[in-house]
């Protein structure tokens, strides 16, 4: 009787996801440099499945026996990064992950993608044109932001952009190229967003770029005096024009006053639902709108999962160390869900059931070497 290593389909596809992020991630090194790629890849990834900092991660994988670069070599690493090199490096990753047959596939059926807003509060001291000034979190005023673009369709879960906003930055250029560099990937039938990204100017770039779209308005005061006027009514729908602040851009849109459908309540105008959107509205359009808008809520969800289970906490003042850390979370979280979207089984007429983040950790670490990977006799 013999033994050999047992090929799990959900292995292969995360030795194959590794295999590309190695693949991706160069980290500046000399030329008699101790430490490859994949072992510092190595210490950042258990790290943040251990929801360790790098050196308890650098120390465990010692008292290991494996071959493991010390704390200062990782961050001397990273820090040879710009942080302009870190946001490029992550960017490629993505385009990776969109590029891959099965995801083409699903994606070109047609979508509808979810913009979200993301904040990690930093006390770090460090002069990055990455942190930005914020309300108070966990006693701090600074945090990173991210932008990223979800996919809201049952069955698929998955990031198509995330990226890192400077504190400066201009928030609709980014957002509506982010969607342009997805759109080469995917077709996207709707795009779903929050009030916080309601404002003239990129609601008239969705539209002037073929976008249809659809986010929840701000109770503004014009608003308010409408809707005392319709209180009567159970929806109304029409026209509504705002206008940016200075007057050089405007936006109509459809705007859509409902009662919520989630409880029968008496009508006042706070338990009132209202929508924005660049699409004319109907009566029989009014359900499918809300429930349509009630999918983008396990976006946040979902990122908390994330900070979760794949945290990686660190003290180090390096901007660009710090930022490749926040952004290597996504990547893991993602890493994660790509496991589960590209599974195959063995027996075609089963459905595999998902990886739940220990079961992908623990397959994890049997790619990168920390555990030893199963063995099944013949």
């Amino acid at each position: 009787m013999t033994e050999r290593p047992c090929k799990y389909p959900r292995l292969r596809a995360v030795h194959n996801l590794v295999d590309e992020l190695v693949r991706i991630i160069r980290f500046p090194k000399g030329p008699n440099a101790e430490y490859d790629d994949r072992e510092i890849i190595r210490v950042i990834a258990y790290a943040a499945m251990e929801n360790q900092d790098i050196e308890n991660a650098s120390q465990r994988l010692r008292a290991m026996g494996l071959h493991s670069p010390s704390p200062d070599v990782v961050h001397r690493r990273l820090g040879e990064m710009s942080e302009t090199e870190v946001v490029e490096l992550f960017q490629r990753i993505t385009e990776a992950q969109l590029s891959r047959r099965k995801v083409k596939r699903l994606l070109k059926k047609g979508i509808i993608a979810a913009i979200d807003l993301h904040e990690r509060p930093t006390w770090s001291k460090a002069k990055s044109p990455y942190i930005c000034p914020t309300g108070l979190q966990e006693g701090t005023k600074t945090a990173y932001r991210m932008v990223t673009i979800e996919v809201v369709v049952p069955g698929i879960r998955l990031t198509l952009a995330y990226l890192p906003m400077m504190a400066l930055a201009n928030r609709p250029k980014i957002i509506l190229e982010l969607l342009l560099k997805v759109s080469r990937h995917a077709t996207i039938n709707k795009v779903l967003m929050d009030r916080g990204f309601f404002g003239a100017r990129l609601l008239d770039d969705l539209t002037l770029s073929g976008f249809i779209w659809l986010m929840p308005v701000p109770r503004l005061d014009s608003i308010k005096d409408h809707l005392a006027k319709i209180r009567r009514e159970s929806w109304w729908a029409g026209d509504w024009t705002i206008h940016e602040s200075g007057g050089k851009r405007s936006a109509t849109f459809t705007l859509v006053v409902m009662d919520t459908p989630r409880k029968k309540r008496q009508r006042t105008e706070e338990n009132r639902l209202l929508l924005g959107t660049n699409q004319p509205v109907e009566e029989k359009d009014l359900l499918p709108l809300a429930k349509e808008y009630d999918r983008r809520w396990g976006i946040e969800t979902g990122y908390r999962i994330q900070e979760n289970d794949f945290e990686i906490h660190t003290k180090t003042r390096l901007p660009s160390s710090r930022l490749f850390l926040w952004l290597f979370q996504f990547a893991m979280y993602e890493l994660w869900r790509l496991t589960n979207l590209l599974r195959e089984s063995r027996d075609k007429t089963e459905v595999p059931i998902a990886l739940d983040t220990g079961q992908f950790m623990l397959k994890l670490e049997t790619v990168l070497g920390i555990l030893k990977p199963p063995r099944i006799r013949t």
